[in-house]
């Protein structure tokens, strides 16, 4: 029994290691708490890379080296070259469980031969009893029993030994550690497009660990190429559309021996074509972005892969949402829990915070695009947008209840709101765009109608605006709009345009919603009538139910009166500026009127 007297087997870095000071100095204080750690995370996000720094960077604690096991080819179906001499442990003899051409394979990575008198794993853990020494067992995710149940050995029978395991879920043993691996720092939004991108330059978006990558790995496939202001915001676009994960973004920054980031960027719509290929000396696994994904994947069991492909619908949800949409005959709404804490554990799906008490889940966009399609190839998409629909609008809907119907919330009550709506936002347009596809007018007028408060409140007018435009548009909507959705979303949209100052506009929407709720208006009148005329009915229709009633309207119109004053008083003054003289008229006429007491006619019985 005899260990290699060299200080380990690390390979050299093929180029230079791209931020994660933090990671690291956080990585190096865990391993003075524990001797088992797993690196987790999904497939391209530098598992395998973080692991071999942070071995380099502890290389002087442990006098006999650190060492890596590379399980990523092991197939536990085949024999496993275990050293020059197999013993009755090693793989192909009597004792040929999964573990021993498991030890088989890591006793050969750490060139420790065979014993004839002695089962292999005995021999790995006498051979490693007295060392002091880093082992990294790479890429276990498709071996974590056997895994866990030869690291938990180890370190139980080792007291020098640590150990750091990659993997896409944790091996669940005594004494773990697990660290999620975490995307590589973005540059902030507006630098990648969008409102105020021409403020940014190249300085400030090179402050992001994903685009220093970039330019690294594109300085390498193209010497001479520098990020500039011109092409900051390409990059900084790039980064973000790949989540900040490393192989995507090495992926896409070899791309510039042939294309531009603009180019590059405008390409990024089909990221597993624009992808294809990379370093041909890399695992198969890595050499493209969609192998990459694929190899999570199949690791997944049916029930898996079938809510993986499910969740694509969302950009971000809670578990009610998935057990809204996703739950069906096939998976039921009990199962949903269970296999999303599979997923999370698999580093297929990410927890994106808590808000309002529930965590919140989230797919990175490259596992989202494959899953998507696999929802599609299955015929399921189509049924799982209208079920996504269905549910932003139920969830709109409730929290407007709240906002509109249940009277005044208060202050920390509008807060939640807000913060809800905000968090589904992409999920509410995906809503809308899907009842634009189907031609379903009348629930995404209802969903604007729900969501109006959000835009109001945000500052999402001319957003807003644009989603009523178009669904108001539609013509022959299947199902036909009921004049009453109409007659709100026409409301809405007025309110919209008096917010934008389109006052012309704002009253013209107004008047075509008069017109719409007429005809409702006098139906519930007849129809009461019609009640109050039946049996019993005269002397309570009289009197008390008809001055009930116009009280009511006139506390209404009142309210409303004041309510539309109050926030043409705040336009006026949020925009002096771009009003003039006209302006300040129309903003002394409107504290004028708010000043006058209201008449009598119009007061409450």
């Amino acid at each position: 029994m005899t260990l290699s007297p060299a200080p380990g087997n690390l390979p050299a870095e093929p180029n230079s290691f791209v931020g994660r000071e933090r990671d690291l100095a956080e990585l190096v204080a865990i391993l003075d708490r524990g001797r088992a750690l797993t690196l987790c995370g999904p497939g391209g996000i530098g598992k395998t890379r973080l692991a071999l720094r942070l071995a380099t960077v502890l290389g002087e604690r442990f006098p006999d080296g650190a060492w890596i096991a590379d399980l990523a080819d092991a197939d536990l179906d085949e024999t496993a070259d275990a050293g020059e001499q197999p013993g009755p442990g090693a793989p192909g003899s009597s004792d040929s469980g999964e573990r021993s051409r498991l030890v088989g394979l890591i006793t050969a990575a750490l060139r420790i031969r065979a014993e004839a008198s002695r089962q292999l794993a005995d021999t790995l853990t006498e051979a490693l009893r007295p060392r002091a020494m880093l082992l990294i067992l790479d890429t276990c995710e498709h071996l974590v029993q056997e895994c866990a149940e030869l690291v938990q050995r180890l370190v139980a029978g080792c007291p020098g030994l640590h150990v750091i395991a990659t993997s896409r879920e944790p091996l669940g043993v005594r004494g773990e550690i697990i660290w999620r691996v975490p995307p590589l720092g973005l540059p902030p939004a507006s630098s990648a497009g969008g409102a105020g991108q021409e403020g940014w330059h190249a300085r400030e978006v090179n402050q992001s660990e994903a685009v220093q990558l970039f330019v690294e790995r594109a300085v390498a496939a193209r010497p001479g190429f520098e990020l500039n202001d011109g092409n900051a915001v390409a990059v900084a676009g790039i980064c973000r559309t790949l989540d900040g994960v490393p192989l995507a973004i090495e992926l896409a920054a070899a791309r510039v021996r042939a294309l531009s980031p603009e180019q590059i960027a405008d390409r990024l719509a089909d990221k597993f074509e624009l992808l294809a290929l990379g370093d041909r000396a890399a695992p198969p696994r890595q050499q493209t972005l969609r192998a990459t994904v694929e190899w999570s994947n199949e690791l997944l069991n049916p029930a898996e892969r079938l809510l993986l492909s499910r969740l694509s619908v969302f950009h971000g949800w809670n578990l009610d949402m998935a057990e809204r949409v996703c739950a069906d005959s096939q998976l039921s709404a009990c199962q949903v829990l269970d296999l999303l804490r599979a997923l999370i554990d698999k580093s297929l799906v990410s927890m994106d915070g808590e808000l309002n008490g529930d965590a919140r889940y989230r797919l990175l966009d490259t596992v989202r695009e494959l899953a998507a399609g696999q929802a599609v190839t299955a015929g399921e998409m189509t049924g799982l947008r209208a079920a996504h629909r269905d549910c932003m609008l139920s969830i709109a809907e409730e929290i407007a209840s709240v906002a509109y119907v249940r009277g005044e919330p208060s202050w920390p009550e509008r807060v939640t709101l807000y913060h809800r709506a905000r968090a589904d936002r992409a999920n509410s347009n995906l809503a809308l765009a899907f009842c634009l596809l189907r031609g379903d007018a009348a629930k995404g007028l209802r969903l604007c109608h729900a969501l109006s408060g959000y835009w109001l409140a945000s500052g999402e007018v001319a957003e807003g605006a644009g989603w009523l435009d178009r669904l108001l548009a539609i013509e022959g909507a299947m199902p036909p709009v009921p004049p009453g959705v109409r007659a709100k979303a026409l409301a809405v949209r007025s309110e919209l345009a008096f917010e934008q100052l389109d006052f012309a506009a704002s009253a013209g929407y107004a008047h075509e919603c008069l017109e719409l709720s007429q005809p409702i208006k006098d139906g519930n009148r007849l129809g009461r009538r019609r009640r109050d005329r039946g049996p019993g009915g005269r002397d309570r229709g009289r009197g008390r139910s008809d001055r009930g009633g116009e009280g009511l309207q006139a506390g209404a119109r009142r309210a409303t009166r004041q309510q539309r004053l109050g926030r043409c008083e705040r336009a006026l003054r949020a925009r002096p500026d771009r009003q003039g003289e006209a302006g300040s008229r129309r903003r002394r006429r409107v504290l004028r009127v708010r000043a006058q007491p209201v008449p009598p006619d119009r007061r409450a019985s």
